[in-house]
Formats: structure tokens, sequence, C-alpha cells
């Protein structure tokens, strides 16, 4: 079985070559795959992860309260979750230095995530395990599991000494039943709700903010490239050059002023995932 490992910054590529190397040993009839160690020099860098994104039954996103919003993370989050074909494709966010599974926010909410913890890593394992054509028992599982991670325990304790990172902050209560809410209504909106059957439209689209986004940017005749990502309560703007901070007001302002309103935007500034964006639009094209 295929497993994609999706990692974004040192820390989370770090801990991607960890299991890249450790999984098999548990189970070996995987195949993990990682770009940064499964990409040969030579060859077609976009084409080899497309190949690799369809190919995954099984997707491993490491996720960092520093990456958790980064669109190249979620961009293959989502196209390994969508690659069925009719068998079932799992994604399961693996969440590095978060105290608990809601402090996660963002579009990966929408997967069922696993701390980066023993009892945590225990659990992806049995998930993978469920997903193999010839699973191994539990007993046997837990044994080897038992036998193997003291190995791997001791790769994610370097890696947190030389990668100390910023633990998640610990998320308002009301932010988290209001997302709740939001996910459920989300999941009316996908089966259909009312009486007679139809489906509510949803009232705003991320689109719709990459839109206001790009009005904005045209008008003040931005030379480089942007992106937009939402995840339902914030827009993520990423460009290849710093903004003004007037053009970043009439964003903000622009987005306040849609229906309904936006109040939070955050912005960013990384060259690095727009060039990864334009190779896959590019092979995709």
């Amino acid at each position: 079985m295929k497993v994609f490992i999706s990692w974004s910054g040192a820390k989370s590529k770090a801990v991607a070559a960890a299991l890249h190397e450790w999984i098999p040993g548990i189970l070996n009839n995987t195949k993990p795959w990682m770009s940064d160690l499964d990409i040969e020099a030579g060859q077609d860098w976009n084409l080899r992860i497309t190949g690799e994104l369809t190919a995954a039954k099984f997707g491993i996103v490491c996720v960092t309260p520093e990456n958790q919003e980064r669109p190249w993370l979620n961009f293959e989050a989502g196209a390994i979750s969508k690659q069925v074909n009719g068998d079932e494709t799992r994604v399961a966010p693996l969440l590095i230095d978060f105290a608990t599974p809601t402090d996660l926010t963002g579009p990966m909410t929408k997967f069922h995530s696993r701390l980066a913890d023993e009892d945590g890593i225990r659990r992806l394992v049995h998930d993978m395990n469920a997903q193999l054509e010839d699973p191994l028992k539990e007993g046997t599982l837990s044994r080897t599991f038992a036998a193997l991670w003291p190995q791997l325990e001791t790769q994610l304790l370097e890696i947190d000494n030389e990668h100390p990172g910023v633990r998640a902050t610990r998320r308002d209560e009301r932010e988290v039943v209001e997302e709740i809410l939001t996910l459920v209504r989300g999941i009316n909106t996908a089966i259909g709700t009312g009486s007679a059957g139809r489906r509510t439209p949803p009232s705003v689209s991320g689109k719709q903010f990459a839109r206001i986004t790009g009005d904005v940017l045209n008008a003040e005749d931005f030379p480089g490239r942007f992106m937009t990502s939402w995840d339902g309560t914030r827009l993520t703007v990423t460009t290849d050059a710093p903004l003004e901070e007037s053009v970043r007001a009439r964003i903000r302002d622009a987005a306040a002023k849609s229906t309904p309103a936006l109040t939070g935007v955050q912005f960013d500034v990384d060259s690095d995932e727009l060039d990864k964006m334009d190779a896959y639009a590019e092979a995709y094209a």
C-alpha cells in the first residue's frame, strides 16, 4: 500500500523522514513515499508528485502549529482524499506540538487527526493496518509496535530538541463549539436538508474571497503572484512579495464588506508555495 507523507517546514520534514524509515518495519506491506527522499535527480518533480498522489491509498500529513494553514500542505491533503476511484483513501493529519486535536485549525479539521505521541501513533498504525489487503492480526501488531516504538520515540525526542518549535495555542472553548457547528452545518449542506430534500447552498465560498483579493491587487497593479486559501472562517492571502499595509487594509475592508462579513484575514509571503502550486497547475492542465 502506498503511503504518501506530506510535510512543510524543517520539523515537519524531520518527522516525515523518521516515519518514512520506521513504518515499513512495523507494516512491511506499506511503501511510504516522501518527496525529499524519493525523487531522484533529473526526474520531473511535478509529474512524479502528482503520480504519487494518485497512487496513494493512505496519506499522513505532518502538521505543526506553524504550517497548519499552508496552502501547499492543505492542497496535498485534499488531493489525496479525492483519489478515490471507488476505493476509500484515508488522510490522517499527524499533530506535532499540539496538546489536543481540538487545537488544530483550518481545512484539515475535517479529517480525523492523531497526536504525535505514543498513543496517537499507535492509533495511526492501526488505521493504516486496517487499509491493508492482508492486515496483521491485532495481537501481532500490538507486540510489534511495543518492540519498535522506542526507536521512533528516541528519534522524535531528538527532533524536538533540534527543532523546539512553537506549541499550539489552546483554543477558546467557544471557538471550538462554533467550529463544530460549522462542520455540522456543512454536513447538512452536503447531504441535503429541509422537508422537500432541497440542498442548502453555502452562504459564501473561497472563490468569492479569491475574487475580492484579485480585484484589489489588480487595481493596485500588483506585479507578483498570489493565491488564497479559505477555511470557512479565515482568509489567507499568500504572495511572492510583501504587500504594503495600505493594500492589506483594502483587502481587509473588502472582505469585511462581503456577505457574510469576513473579519479574519492573514497575509503570508512564500514564493516556494506559489512555485509548487504553479507546478501542480501545469501538471493538471
